[in-house]
């Protein structure tokens, strides 16, 4: 390691090394966000889709799977997304504030999440800040809807 460099809130810790890579750690957990080298067997539809949200997911498929048997990412995959109860993935290791959330992910929460932003929404989380305009947000949860929905429908239909 080269450098370390710590985010002003002190949540997260960028470490840069010999190998010209810098990774973001949490550091209450230790965990590595955005972890680039795995999954990338995994299909990625939002590269040729043309639907609206599909640029903007772009940034969530950094560190969630779309298949809860896909490589493990930094975020919990996304399988079962709508109706699921926050801090439930089995195996992920969640913050405290998510394993005792109180919420499931819904087109209100996931908006809720993006409009006050993740720290805000849930203070303590994992997730990097971000926020997304209501145009982006609207398209991102349209998209998500139809990349999980009909993933879920698939998952279904094999068993």
């Amino acid at each position: 390691i080269w450098g370390v460099a710590f985010s002003p809130d002190g949540v997260f810790g960028l470490s840069a090394s010999s190998d010209e890579v810098v990774r973001v750690w949490h550091l209450e957990t230790g965990d590595r966000i955005g972890i680039p080298e795995e999954g990338a067997s995994e299909p990625k539809p939002w590269l040729t889709s043309s639907h609206p949200g599909a640029m903007v997911y772009r940034k969530c498929a950094k560190c969630h799977s779309l298949s809860a048997d896909a490589p493990r990412r930094s975020g919990p995959h996304f399988a079962g997304l709508f109706g699921r109860r926050a801090g439930t993935v089995k195996g992920y290791k969640y913050s405290d504030v998510l394993i005792n959330a109180k919420f499931s992910w819904s087109d209100k929460t996931i908006g809720d999440l993006f409009c006050l932003g993740p720290d805000k929404f849930v203070p303590g989380t994992k997730m990097p800040a971000q926020r997304f305009s209501e145009t982006d947000l609207s398209q991102l949860i349209s998209y998500m809807h139809e990349l999980t929905d009909a993933k879920d429908k698939s998952e279904k239909n094999r068993y």
